[in-house]
């Protein structure tokens, strides 16, 4: 029956659009390649992700998680692998144009904002998620970059003819396409691949179309691949359900047959009868099969025979193979990537791989090396434990903490400044407030400045401690603690800081010992007289916002030399008008924002009736 129902959809085809009928990802063999690769490391993160969701559940007051109000940008580099001799706009080798519009269709996508050209009736809408994609400002290296980068695939054995062999023998393997094109670090961007098509298919709308990794696969595989036709099909929504993979979502219809059909036995995914543990772990898409085969494509009027009820929005759900031009996520995706991307790759959030490079860069330096670091860890099967958040004036760090998927003990910071928020200014004398965040375990926190720069960590130099401190209801523990550089400090230097979070006994710590399960970061520091211009700020002294970032959203404040018809607008990172507040005169040039903001990343835009400025503002 199968068979026949498949040849019937073959015929009708020609009456669907380009985004119904005879389209897949690839995602399902990616997970069973992580799965052969790391046996049992999806599966343990799933029950981390049920456990964490279940005490949110059970403690909605409690501490929050890192995806707040307001949106996260997420740099992104796209590597175009293009076959020989293919010009700059023609198929095989899009303009930047056209990468830069399909990026804003999908972040529209995720906005909630995207003009469909038709919708159903029942169709309801969409929950907003707080990302935004954007093409990388700035390379591993430091140089201005556009984001994309040309590659000429016709230097791969068979990708001229077949592009990358996926599914089959024909064309380039994914190996070797990385090795033409390396990715960029992971933790500053998501690295996504262009190529021209998939195992000798050149239909552009039609077979695979592109597949995305789990966040808890390894980073060397934690990427995209996307055939070139999404990227301009029109109304194409690839991409947007690609990067929910890598966002943590599942398929709605997991541990069913994406080509069932109603009547076959593998049509409905199994059931244990609890939500949290069934087809894609999320309540609110409630069982059913595949949309790939529904055509016409059910509404909430008919009966989902999966449930026995009538269908309540899954069939137009964008991790389904939904066959409606208008697709949508839900409020329970959106918790699934606050609880599994936020938790292993929230760095992307920090990162400043978007970010433009200031027009006269801070000379950052780094400090001496240091004399001995961590000798080893003696659990080395151990997940998430160690910093998940460092904190400290400008520094301002997210990731994972120790896990098998990066399993680095030691993490040397200091020669990334270029990439992420790993540097800060301290004014000497004055306290300063550094906070170490980590989860799942109760842990030991220390915190070491080397202050004499000599590449030790001496005793005196030990500036925040803490000894097994408790997670809360939700998994978070953090260490809060203020310390001032002394005057013997020396002065206007890069100098080394070394956090440390271990589920160790506290007696045993030191800087440079055996760890037990966690992981020990090294930042830079500089101890100063005078703090300089933030990279974050503008290049001159007017219109500036300060301080920027801020801990507390009602505390923003704009130096400007004439501040008699200040106008403010404020926008979220999707573009949308956020607030126009009116500011204060506090004096000597000063002009508080009058508006309280939660925390997130925003768009600020300063008029003073001849001059404009916009600026980004972190509300940490």
């Amino acid at each position: 029956m199968k068979k026949t129902f498949l040849y019937g959809a073959l015929v009708l085809s020609v009456s669907l659009s380009a985004q119904q009928q005879q389209r897949w990802c690839g995602f399902d063999q990616t997970l069973r390649e992580q799965d052969k690769a790391n046996p049992g490391l999806r599966q343990t993160f799933d029950k981390i992700i049920q456990k964490v969701h279940a005490e949110k559940k059970n403690n909605p007051s409690s501490a929050v998680g890192k995806v707040v109000n307001g949106v996260y940008e997420i740099p992104v580099v796209v590597h175009l692998i293009h076959p020989s001799g293919a010009e700059i706009g023609t198929t095989y080798n899009k303009t930047d144009a056209e990468i830069q519009g399909w990026l804003e269709r999908a972040n529209q996508m995720y906005a909630g904002t995207y003009a469909w050209p038709s919708m159903a009736a029942d169709f309801g809408q969409s929950a907003v998620f707080p990302i935004r994609l954007v093409l990388a400002k700035r390379d591993p290296n430091c140089n201005a970059t556009t984001g994309i980068v040309r590659y000429n695939g016709g230097t791969l054995n068979g990708y001229n003819a077949s592009g990358m062999a996926y599914q089959s023998a024909n064309g380039a393997n994914r190996a070797a396409i990385k090795g033409l094109a390396p990715h960029w670090p992971e933790a500053s961007y998501f690295n996504i691949y262009v190529i021209s098509m998939f195992d000798a298919d050149p239909t552009p709308n039609a077979g695979l179309m592109g597949f995305a990794a789990f966040p808890n696969n390894l980073d060397a595989n934690y990427e995209s691949f996307m055939k070139s036709g999404v990227v301009t099909n029109p109304h194409d929504t690839t991409f947007a359900h690609e990067f929910g993979h890598a966002m943590g979502l599942y398929h709605t219809f997991d541990g069913g047959t994406y080509d069932a059909v109603p009547a076959d036995p593998d049509f409905c995914p199994p059931t244990t009868g609890v939500c949290a543990d069934d087809d894609d772990q999320v309540c609110d898409t409630e069982r059913a099969g595949s949309g790939y085969t529904l055509w016409p494509v059910p509404t909430n009027s008919q009966l989902n025979t999966c449930t026995g009820a009538n269908y309540q929005g899954v069939q137009y759900n964008m991790m389904n193979y939904s066959n409606s031009v208008a697709q949508k996520f839900t409020a329970g995706q959106g918790d699934r990537i606050e609880d599994l991307f936020m938790l292993l790759r929230s760095s992307l959030t920090t990162s400043k791989g978007a970010t433009q490079l200031p027009s006269a860069p801070v000379a950052v330096g780094t400090p001496v090396a240091a004399s001995c670091n961590p000798s080893g860890i003696t659990t080395p099967g151990g997940f998430l434990v160690g910093p998940t958040s460092v904190k400290l004036g400008q520094i301002n760090n997210l990731s994972a903490g120790y896990w098998p998927g990066a399993p680095s003990y030691y993490v040397d910071y200091t020669s990334k400044s270029c990439g992420l928020n790993i540097y800060t200014q301290l004014l000497v004398n004055q306290p300063q407030t550094i906070e170490v965040g980590f989860v799942k375990n109760d842990q030991s926190v220390r915190v070491w400045i080397d202050y004499n720069n000599n590449g030790t960590f001496e005793a005196s130099e030990l500036v925040a401690t803490g000894d097994e401190i408790a997670v809360d209801a939700n998994g978070n523990g953090l260490l809060t603690a203020t310390f001032t550089p002394p005057a013997t400090a020396v002065l206007n230097t890069p100098l080394r800081m070394r956090v440390l979070a271990d589920a160790a006994d506290p007696a045993t710590i030191t800087s440079c010992g055996q760890l037990s399960y966690g992981q020990v970061e090294d930042y830079t520091v500089k101890v100063v007289t005078t703090l300089g211009t933030s990279e974050v700020k503008a290049d001159n002294n007017d219109l500036v916002i300060y301080p920027n970032p801020v801990a507390t959203g009602d505390n923003v404040f704009i130096k400007a030399k004439n501040g008699k018809n200040l106008k403010v607008s404020i926008s979220d990172m999707s573009g949308r008008l956020v607030a126009s507040p009116s500011v204060s005169d506090v004096g000597n040039g000063i002009y508080k924002i009058n508006q309280q903001l939660e925390k997130g990343v925003y768009m600020v835009q300063i008029s003073n009736g001849t001059e404009n400025k916009t600026s980004k503002l972190i509300i940490k």
